[in-house]
Order: C-alpha cells, then structure tokens, then sequence
C-alpha cells in the first residue's frame, strides 16, 4: 500500500494509507482507523497517548462492527486487533510466544467478556416479547423470528470456528486464562442453541402454507383451513421437542387468533359495517361469528385428539394450560362480534315495510324502546355465552 504523510502545524505526522477508491464511499471508520492504529503515525507521541488513542480508537472500530452487524440482523463478534499478527500464522510456536505476552491475552479476555454479554443478551431474546408489549402480531412474526434466529445463529458458529479465534482460544488454554471455561461454555450455549433453532424454523415451515392461504383466501371459505391448520400444529407439537413447550405453543395460537381478527376487521370494514343495507350486514356478521366459533371447536377437538400424535414411545404431553391463555382477546372479539349480530338482527327486523306498516305511526316510539332493551339483550347474551367464551 502505498502511503503519503502530512504534517501538520504542530508537527504532528500522519502515514495515510492511498485510498483506490473515491473518500465519499469510504465509511468513517474505514480510513480512521487504519491512519490512528498505524504506529508509524505514532513516533513522536508519548507512550501513555499511543496506548489511549489505541484503545479509544479499538473500541470504536468493536462498536461500529457490532452496530453494523446489528443493521443487517447479525451479531458481530469483533477480533481484537492485536491478534492480527497471529492470523496467518500456522506454527505452534505461536503460541508459546503470545501466551506470555500479557497484552496479546487481556487483549482476548476482554473480547472473550464482551462476546459473552453480546450473545447472552441475544439467547435471551424470545420471539413472544411483542405480545408481552401489548402488540398483536400475525404468525408470520413467529416464523421470521425462528428463520433469523437460525441464519444468526450460524454466522455466530462460523465466527467462532474461524482460525483466528480457534488460536485465540487455544492462547487462552496454553497460558491457563480463567476465561478459557467462559469460552467454551459461549461455544456450547451457540452449538444448543443453533440446533434449536434450526429444529424449530423446521418444524415451523409448514405452517407458512396456511398462512399465505388465511390471508389470500375469501374469507367466508377460509374455515375449511383450520382442520389441516390444526393438524400441522398437532405434529408441530408431538415432533419438535424444542416446540412442546406450553409458552410456545400458546404464543403460537394467540398470533394465530390475531390472524383471524385482523382478517375479520378487512372482512368487516367496521367504519362502513352499520351503513349498509340491514339483510347484507347480517349476513355478513353471522359469517364471521360462524368463523370464530368454527376456529375454537377445531381447537378444542385438536386438543382432545392430541394423544393420537403422540410418537411410539414418547411421553405425551397434553395441552394443559387453560384455554384463555389462548383466547383472552379472541373472546373478546367475539364478544363484539355478538353484539354487533344483535344490533344488525333488530336493524334487519325494523327496517321490513310490514313491521312499518304495522306499527305506523307509533314506529318511531318502537325503535326508542329497541334501544332502550339493547342494553338488557346485551346483559343477557353475555350471561348465557360466558361459559361457551370461558372453554
């Protein structure tokens, strides 16, 4: 590479290296740090200065990498830079010579530190946190967490099966580090949780079908879907032993419930439902009802004939968690779906010409008195359907 100086008015000399490419695709740090680490720029600085502005500018180049990673879904493990100098090199000396040099090795436990945060922070991540904030997600969310978390996983596996950390490991073994047990549990919790992953965006795959059809399907047709739905979460639950989890498989169910809701709302268009004409309303929202209540009989027959799945020789294990943890706000939903079915019946009943006809011209007094029971049909619905909403 070749190199040009420049001195500047306080005789401070910098060796930049000459760039191939045009400075304005050339990110900061890219041309920072190869000017502030090269020791040729160093000559004239005080030790403890060199020692800092190599730290700082360390730090920097680790942060920038990881916050890069981040931006494209990847979790960067950064390589100290004072192991560059062993990268190509394949002779056992090296490591004898590196594990007495105190900086070489500090150099890697502090990386070896930051890696074990970065990683434990990302194993603790859990793809229900978006229902825990209040959101309510599709299982589309559900799948994309499971495929990002596998192809993460692997370029984390790559990263530390590279050479140059395999030698960096290898210095922390030679020269005794109490941080070589920290590394190789980061290595074991990677290789488990890789498996994982990779079992659970397999066994999950399937279920990419059914979606794609709840969300392109008419939607007075989509209840011939929730039996094969059903049975691939059955096998899901039976054949993926990282998925039979009760935590799991409810946030599954639940973002299934949200599916329907959210393509009930399309179905319904709730802004123009009670301005159109009573007999196409009704129909309309006896459908969706219809829907929801088909959903949870699938449901509960599913979970009746769930022994049946059970593998040769595996424990079963039932779906034991109450139902509500599944369908809290679906029953809410269904609820005002209700409701809405009672308001569009009586709308339906007073809007015939011979209920006008009949009870003309005290009509308008009729329909203050529907109002006034609507109330008390609400209450009594409610009290007759709570035990069907509480299965």
């Amino acid at each position: 590479m070749k190199t040009c100086s420049h001195s500047s008015s306080s005789g401070l000399e910098l060796e930049i290296p000459d760039l191939d490419f045009h400075i304005s695709q050339i990110p900061l740090f890219q041309v920072l740090v190869p000017v502030l680490f090269s020791q040729k720029n160093h000559r004239k600085w005080p030790l403890f200065i060199s020692q800092d502005v190599t730290r700082h500018v360390e730090n920097l180049k680790n942060k920038i990498a990881v916050v890069k990673g981040q931006y494209s879904g990847r979790t960067v493990l950064p390589i100290p830079t004072v192991t560059s100098k062993i990268e190509d090199t394949q002779n056992e000396y090296i490591y004898k010579q590196d594990y007495s040099n105190t900086t070489v090795v500090h150099a890697i436990e502090t990386m070896v530190i930051s890696w074990t945060h970065q990683i434990r922070d990302l194993l603790k991540t859990d793809s229900a946190q978006p229902l825990l904030e209040g959101l309510n997600p599709n299982p589309k969310t559900e799948l994309e967490f499971w495929k990002e978390r596998k192809e993460n996983m692997i370029y984390i596996s790559n990263q530390l099966n590279s050479p140059i950390v395999q030698k960096m490991v290898r210095i922390l073994a030679v020269s005794d580090s109490t941080y070589y047990p920290t590394f190789k549990e980061i290595f074991q919790d990677v290789s488990a949780a890789l498996i994982e992953a990779q079992n659970i965006e397999l066994h999950l795959r399937p279920l990419q079908k059914y979606i794609d059809l709840l969300l392109e399907e008419e939607f007075s047709n989509i209840t011939d879907f929730f039996t094969p739905l059903f049975h691939v979460i059955c096998l899901i639950w039976t054949h993926s032993k990282f998925y039979s989890i009760p935590a799991r498989i409810v946030v599954l169910l639940q973002e299934f419930c949200n599916l329907l809701i959210d393509q009930t709302m399309v179905y319904l268009c709730p802004e123009d439902l009670l301005k159109g004409e009573a007999e196409e309303v009704l129909e309309k929202v006896q459908i969706a009802v219809a829907t929801f209540t088909a959903f949870k009989e699938s449901f509960l027959k599913h979970r009746e004939k769930l022994p049946s799945y059970a593998l040769s020789g595996e424990q079963f294990r039932p779906w034991d968690f109450h139902s509500q943890m599944v369908f809290a706000r679906f029953n809410r939903f269904l609820g005002r779906l209700i409701e809405v079915q009672l308001i569009a019946v009586c709308n339906f009943f007073l809007e015939r010409p011979a209920v006008k006809e009949v009870f003309d011209p005290c009509y308008p007094t009729l329909l203050l008195m529907v109002d006034e029971e609507l109330d008390n049909c609400k209450q009594l619905y409610d009290s007759h359907i709570q035990q069907v909403l509480n299965l």
